[in-house]
């Protein structure tokens, strides 16, 4: 079953003629009152802005949802991706001509 989302105040996109857009995000006394309630630990709180399916009947194009998302305590560091390094053969140097993108078929001139 879904968690219930805490919605807080209105959003709607405004668009330039330039192409540009921005999001206009309002919220009233008692929707602050209510995310002060919410503050986290280090005093912050969340929200996440996503696009309405449908305008409402007042035009707003988005939504403001409080953000419930919290990292799971298993979070192991992340691993290091091997780089990748060419090893010369015994003879302690790498040929030209055993690398395929390397191969010289003619002569250069300038």
């Amino acid at each position: 079953m879904s968690e219930l989302k805490t919605y807080f105040g209105n959003a709607k996109e405004v668009n330039f003629q330039d192409g540009g857009s921005l999001i206009r995000i309002s919220f009233n006394r008692d929707d602050l009152q209510r995310m002060m309630g919410l503050l986290n630990e280090a005093g912050y709180i969340n929200l996440k802005c996503q696009k309405r399916l449908t305008p409402s009947q007042y035009g707003h194009t988005h939504s403001v949802v409080l953000d419930t998302w919290k990292p799971s305590g298993s979070a192991q560091p992340a691993q290091q991706t091997p780089s990748f390094e060419p090893q010369p053969q015994q003879g302690g140097t790498v040929d030209a001509g055993d690398i395929p993108f390397m191969r010289i078929t003619d002569e250069l001139t300038y």
